[in-house]
Formats: structure tokens, sequence, C-alpha cells
């Protein structure tokens, strides 16, 4: 007859399956000798119990991770400079031009437009985040080519822009101008008015804010596949204004201005200094519940 299993036996038995099934457990017993013949249902009700907290403990750890995403990105960022991460995770590499324009010195300077597939390689470019410092902007939307002609202002490592709606070959974003100023609410006031809106079921939650003397809504466009933004046909230019002219009916009296709601629009580049608002230009992500950003078809 076999020898009665201890309480010592069993655990050292646990412990061995435990680390064939790769889990690590502080202060084991050692290993038992290898003629024991154990009861199989008790080590199998421990490594069920073992199995369940190690699960409850990821699953833990893993909303502890989203709890932090989400907080974190629905933070309000001030770069310290330029940002142009921002202007790429508006672009998302689509095989269009991105303008980039200025008004430092007072009128409107065209700077030059960047292929959107290659803007990550100018991350922390001195010669370009420098032009960028005050007073900055970029196209919402990607333009199909470079323009023909170069200007004063076009900086000599980039090609010249072209501007005009007809041009648009990427819809990146749906998107109102809120001027909140003019109806007398600071920027913070609008961005906490828009997400009392969403929460209303007037417009859908923005994706993103960009915020300076007053602030910019924009909504991530996608194809149907869930890729990048949207290519400019007439049809989807057409629902697209539609989309657009119903944001800015019900932000109206937030101070949404008409006059940018075309898609050749250029909006203030995060990270860069307002001389009006006497600050850089700040940012804000929206996320949902389980840490995804909000992104409409």
């Amino acid at each position: 007859m076999a020898d009665p299993v201890t309480a010592e036996t069993l655990m050292a038995l646990i412990t061995a399956k435990r680390a064939s099934m790769g889990i690590v457990v502080d202060d084991a017993p050692a290993a038992p000798p290898d003629d024991l013949d154990p009861p199989a249902d008790a080590v199998e009700r421990m490594l069920a119990g073992t199995a369940n907290a190690v699960a409850s403990s990821r699953l833990q750890r893993r909303v502890e991770q989203l709890i932090e995403q989400r907080d974190r990105a629905n933070a309000l960022h001030c770069p310290a400079g330029p940002d142009l991460a921002l202007v790429d995770l508006v672009h998302r590499g689509h095989d269009g031009f991105i303008p980039f324009a200025t008004r430092a010195t007072g009128p409107w300077q065209g700077l030059g437009c960047v292929p959107a597939k290659v803007l990550r390689g100018l991350f922390g470019a001195d010669w370009l985040t420098q032009e960028l410092e005050t007073d900055a902007y970029f196209s919402m939307h990607g333009m199909f080519r470079p323009g023909y002609y170069r200007h004063r202002s076009t900086l000599p490592e980039l090609a010249p822009s072209l501007r005009k709606a007809q041009h648009v070959r990427w819809l990146t974003t749906c998107h109102v101008d809120l001027d909140t100023y003019n109806v007398g609410m600071d920027a913070e006031a609008g961005v906490a008015a828009v997400l009392r809106a969403a929460r209303e079921g007037l417009v859908p939650p923005p994706s993103m804010f960009s915020i300076s003397r007053g602030c910019w809504a924009w909504w991530l466009l996608r194809d149907e596949e869930g890729h990048g933004p949207v290519r400019a046909w007439p049809s989807t230019v057409d629902r697209w204004s539609t989309v657009q002219g119903t944001l800015h009916q019900r932000l109206a009296k937030l101070g949404s201005d008409p006059a940018q709601l075309h898609a050749a629009t250029c909006s203030r580049l995060p990270g860069s200094y307002s001389s009006k608002a006497k600050r850089r230009v700040a940012w804000m992500a929206c996320f949902d519940d389980e840490g995804k950003p909000f992104v409409y078809t």
C-alpha cells in the first residue's frame, strides 16, 4: 500500500506541474519523489485555482494599463515646440502632400509641402522646426501633388505648396474651428461644451482638440476597410461637406467659423507659439472606455 500523501508532498507536486506550465511561484517546496503517485484530482483542483488566480492577475494589470492610457490620452498636452507627430497622426502616411505655412512676420507665407509618407523622417529636423516655431499652420487634408512655382518663402528643402479644394486627394478629418472668444468663452470652456454636446448626442465624440485662443475639434476619418484617411472622390466630398455643415450648425453657438469648413483649410500646428493667444498651441486626444481613439468611417 502506498504511503499517504502529506501536504508538503502535494504542494511539491503542484509546484512541479506549475513549472511545466510556465507558472513561477516564489518560495516553492522541493520537487516530489519520482515514485510517488498522488491523487490526481487534488493536484488538478489546486492547479485550477492557480490558473484562475494568474488569469485574474493578468486581467487586473490589463485594466489598470487601459485606465492609465485613457487618462494620459485624455489629458491636455502642451508641447514645448512644434509637434509634427500630431500632423502625422492626422494624415497617417497617405500618398499625398501636406502644405505648411507661417504668419510669423505678419502676411501668410507658404513654406512648402512634405510628402505624408516621409513626414516621420523630419521629426526633430531643426531647419523645419525653427521655421514652424511661431504662428505655424498645416493643411488638414492631403493634396494630390506639390505646386509648380516656388515663392520667396518656400524653403529650399521643400517642394512648393499646392493648396486648393479641387486638389485634395485625401480627407483626413471632419473639423470645426470654434472661435469661442467671440461668444464670451475661453478655449477650455469650448472643449468642455463640445464634450457635453457629444454626451447629449448632438455630435459624435471628437477624436482630438487643438487649443489656442479658440479651439478646433477634429473627427478622424478612415475608409470602409479601416485604413488611413478617405479618398476624396466627388461623391465622398459631397457627403463630407454635408457632415461639415451639420457639425457647424450644431456647434454654431460655440462660435463655429463657417470660413474654415472647406477641404483646403489649414489649422495651427500644435506646439507652435500663437502670437494672438500668447501661448503654445495645446492638444488633447479623446479615447473611449477601452482606450481606443474615436475614428469614423
